[in-house]
């Protein structure tokens, strides 16, 4: 596992330890950016959906977790259209 990848799988290991969904937001959004710039979209989009997965669960979510969920899906779908994925960029 290079860097990118190992700060990434901390960063959600800590959000997700941390019991905050925004966090886990912010640390999938932080870590699919680098992941996507050195060719790696297909583990960002791994790491994006679990993310988003995980957030959309609350059958009662906050208005910032709703918020979150969008960002994390507009992430998703910008990272797979960069790598020319269209059937994940939907």
């Amino acid at each position: 596992m290079d860097t990118a990848a190992a700060f990434a799988a901390r960063a959600g290991t800590a959000a997700r330890r941390s019991g905050r969904p925004l966090l886990l937001a912010a640390a999938a959004r932080a870590a699919a950016t680098p992941l996507r710039r050195t060719g790696r979209a297909d583990r960002a989009l791994q790491m994006l959906e679990e993310a988003h997965d995980e957030l959309d669960a609350d059958p009662r979510p906050s208005e910032g977790v709703l918020d979150a969920v969008g960002m994390v899906a507009l992430t998703a779908a910008y990272t797979a259209a960069q790598a020319r994925i269209p059937s994940a960029a939907e």
